[in-house]
C-alpha cells in the first residue's frame, strides 16, 4: 500500500476500454472481415455514429449486437446476400 489509503504503489489500474471503435476496429473485435462490418453498419444491423468525417461503433453498439446471435436473445437480422 502507498499510506494514502489508494492501491498498492507501482500497480496502475486497468486501462479504460474506449468508448468506440473504428469500424475496422469493431470487425476484428467481432471476428468478420471488415467489408463485413462495413455491410452491417451500411444495413442498419450494427449501429454507429459518425463524428466529423469518421464513423465509429460504440462499444454498446457491439454488446448489442453480439446479444442479438445469442441463443434464446433476440434475433437481429444478419447480413445475407444473394
Amino acid at each position: 500500500m502507498n499510506g494514502r489509503g489508494g492501491e498498492p504503489q507501482g500497480e496502475a489500474p486497468p486501462p479504460e476500454p474506449p468508448l468506440a471503435v473504428t469500424v475496422p476496429e469493431a470487425a476484428r473485435l467481432l471476428s468478420i472481415s471488415p467489408s463485413m462490418a462495413w455491410e452491417l453498419v451500411l444495413r442498419g444491423h450494427l449501429r454507429s455514429v459518425k463524428i466529423g468525417s469518421r464513423r465509429v461503433v460504440p462499444r454498446q453498439a457491439i454488446l448489442d449486437y453480439l446479444d442479438g446471435h445469442t441463443a434464446g436473445g433476440p434475433r437481429v437480422p444478419y447480413l445475407v446476400t444473394r
